[in-house]
């Protein structure tokens, strides 16, 4: 049979999370697990670094980390207040949700620095 869970009214802060379900008879127990992520405007968490300070012509790496799932284009980057492109620029911009922390990392990579 199925079981279900119903959330009627959703929370970020309350109802994002890991949830398991667990089944026992009188002998064996399964169970399954996923993590819930719930879409909700992005609230800046961190700054990463990595290689933030290159050599002259390195590759530097910066990330913005944001809780939130958020779906929006990884080319939100700026430099002093102009918007960077990527096609055919030294300019890689990546996005990555991770579903089980509901944490994205929007990734900016600029080569030969």
């Amino acid at each position: 049979g199925k079981m279900k869970l119903l959330l009627p009214s959703v929370d970020p802060a309350q109802d994002e999370g890991s949830y398991t379900c667990t089944v026992t008879d009188s002998t064996v127990s399964s169970s399954g697990s996923l993590f819930l992520p719930i879409k909700y405007a992005p609230k800046f968490k961190a700054f990463e670094e990595q290689n933030a300070y290159p050599d002259n012509n390195e590759s530097a790496k910066v990330a913005c980390l944001f809780n939130g799932i958020p779906d929006s284009d990884p080319n939100g980057w700026m430099k002093n207040r102009n918007q960077l492109a990527q096609e055919g620029t030294k300019y890689t911009m990546t996005r990555q949700p991770n579903y089980k922390t509901g944490i994205t990392a929007y990734r900016l990579q600029i080569s030969d620095v």
